[in-house]
């Protein structure tokens, strides 16, 4: 095998092509690993929003609760459902009416979900704790998911504006990195005033126990009385956040074809350094170096600069995950690189190491001797 001396001293040859080759695979490693972090903290947080007890109903045919228009007065059909749990005789159903809203905050506009519900919500919500403060009622009052609150730099006390109404918040709420996080709760009532609705979006329901679901579910498919829809919770979030996670893995699409254009970059410094140092492997396999070794040595060569690109890249990564995020549907305004992106990360810059240096490393194993001293 080449000596790694021999190896380490030709990495600092070349040095524009090194540096571009090196910037290329960090800023691939970088643009991946932040963008996979956002996307596995959004799988997280849908895959984990909704008890196993807990039933979706919306509109037949809506794609998403924002869409969704059923009628109030189906919610005494809803109530008297068989396999609906109650409690202290109050059937488990939370009627809801569901916005997209503009909140202006510090003369800015920022797109915010909020959600209208009515007292049985704490009830029904079992995911959903209060951190401070208490829940929303009647009198423009909101409570605030703690992602929000975090974005916008509030607290109880403070207040808010859309849908042309200035709310004040009397709660901060916790769900555990759940969708909850991302929500503002308001008074089902103040909200459909506000935003001159006439229906609700949605019901929440909580099954009596998780063998009901089936039944509840066919019972509300099959209904002729409402066109209305029923689906478990965590299959409803499921498709709720399908083309939120679609936009956030779509970074790492981006990267990914950046990495490949960095492959192809060090593929052009190996070709260079091949046919720059001829002579050398000429000498080399002379001295009894046989083509594996010769071939060893290239691709170690490539891939010690592509390594290198992936630390500074995850270094990087590592900076800008701490930057604040003002996403609507990230849990949290920080993402955190965990073992896996790193994992993946360095895997990645390993990849382009092979793809840039497999072709020229092959070239210069196969490269004649005797042509190779001329």
């Amino acid at each position: 095998m080449v000596p790694l001396r021999y190896t380490f001293r030709s990495v600092g040859q070349r040095k524009t092509r090194t540096a571009m080759t090196v910037l290329g695979v960090a800023l691939a490693v970088a643009i991946y690993s932040v963008m996979s972090a956002v996307g596995s903290t959004m799988v997280r947080s849908f895959r984990t929003t909704g008890a196993p007890d807990e039933v979706v109903i919306a509109q037949t045919g809506a794609l998403t609760t924002e869409f969704s228009n059923v009628p109030r007065g189906s919610l005494a059909y809803v109530q008297t459902l068989d396999g609906v749990a109650t409690r202290d005789g109050r059937p488990l159903v939370s009627p809801e009416l569901w916005l997209q809203c503009i909140l202006q905050s510090d003369g800015r506009g920022r797109d915010v979900s909020v959600r209208g519900v009515t007292g049985i919500a704490p009830l029904v919500y079992r995911q959903v704790r209060l951190a401070a403060g208490r829940w929303p009622g009647p009198g423009h009052e909101a409570a605030m998911g703690r992602s929000v609150a975090d974005r916008l730099g509030l607290a109880v006390g403070d207040s808010s504006r859309f849908e042309g109404v200035t709310w004040t918040v009397v709660g901060l709420l916790d769900a555990g990195g759940r969708v909850y996080d991302q929500e503002i709760w308001v008074d089902l009532d103040e909200l459909a005033a506000a935003a001159t609705r006439l229906s609700y979006s949605s019901y929440t329901i909580v099954a009596r126990d998780t063998a009901a679901i089936p039944a509840l579910i066919e019972a509300v498919n099959e209904g002729r009385r409402y066109p209305m829809a029923a689906q478990t919770a965590a299959a409803s979030y499921a498709r709720t956040g399908g083309m939120e996670v679609f936009m956030a893995y779509l970074g790492t699409f981006i990267s990914l074809i950046v990495a490949i254009g960095a492959g192809f970059a060090g593929m052009n410094t190996m070709y260079a350094a091949v046919a720059g140092r001829r002579r050398e492997i000429g000498v080399l396999r002379a001295l009894g170096f046989g083509r594996t070794a010769i071939l060893t040595s290239f691709l170690l060569e490539s891939l010690m600069l592509c390594l290198l690109g992936g630390a500074i890249g995850l270094a990087l990564g590592s900076v800008l995950s701490m930057v604040r995020v003002d996403l609507p549907l990230l849990p949290s305004s920080h993402v955190a690189l965990g073992v896996q992106q790193v994992v993946r990360s360095i895997a990645l810059a390993l990849g382009v190491g092979v793809l840039g240096g497999g072709l020229p490393a092959l070239q210069a194993a196969r490269l004649p001797v005797v042509d190779a001293l001329r």
